[in-house]
Parts: C-alpha cells; structure tokens; sequence
C-alpha cells in the first residue's frame, strides 16, 4: 500500500477522459481502496488546490479484465478545474480515500497556439 503523498500514477488525459471518465491505469490499483465483499464502486476524495470533491472509482463487473476508472463525480472535478484532453494528471495518495490530484496544462508551442495529438 502507497505511503501518505506517494504517487499513484501520471497520465494524459484523453478525450474520453476529460468527457466522461477517467480511465485508471490496472497497474495502480494496489495504491487506491480495495473492493471487498464482490462491491465495485467506493466513493473516494480527490482535491485540487482547496477544493475536495466527491468521485465514485469503480471496476467493471462483468468479464475477466478489471478496468478501474473515476465516473460519478469525475466530470464536476473535470468542469471545476478546468482540465482538458492532452493535459497531464498526477495523483498522489494523501489518506485511506482521499488523494491530491496535480495538473500539467498541454502545451502550447512558440506561436501561442496549442497543439493537438489525435490517437
């Protein structure tokens, strides 16, 4: 388990991320809550600046591949602080469920314009 401002995992947001839910990469699983008692959904915190917001992390119940992700909530944190696909994303452990959550705007190259990656 991840010691208090351990850091979780870093990603960049895709479109589907910054619209709808956050996909959490498998491997960082072992630092958020476990699901016990066949539950697939636990309400954690996640702040920014002053702000702790309420985001539900959930797995896929169905099927052989657990895909963790941040849904009811997420889109409220993605609105309050402005986050956008392409931008960065850190994630640190604070708590038991309560986690800090860092962001690296896109860049924007020399003319001032950002650039835009299309996967």
């Amino acid at each position: 388990m991840a010691s208090p401002n351990t850091k979780v995992f870093s990603k960049k947001l895709s479109k589907t991320d910054a619209k709808k839910r956050l996909a959490v990469p498998t491997r960082s699983m072992a630092s958020l809550p476990e699901f016990i008692n066949g539950s697939h959904a636990i309400r954690i915190g996640l702040i920014s600046g002053t702000k702790i917001l309420p985001v539900q992390y959930t797995i896929s119940k169905n099927g052989p591949n657990r895909r963790p992700s941040f849904t009811s909530g997420w889109t409220q944190f993605v609105a309050c602080n402005g986050l956008k696909c392409g931008d960065e994303l850190s994630l640190y452990k604070v708590g038991s469920f309560l986690y800090r959550v860092e962001v690296e705007e896109k860049p924007v190259d020399a003319s001032g314009v950002q650039e835009f990656r299309f996967y």
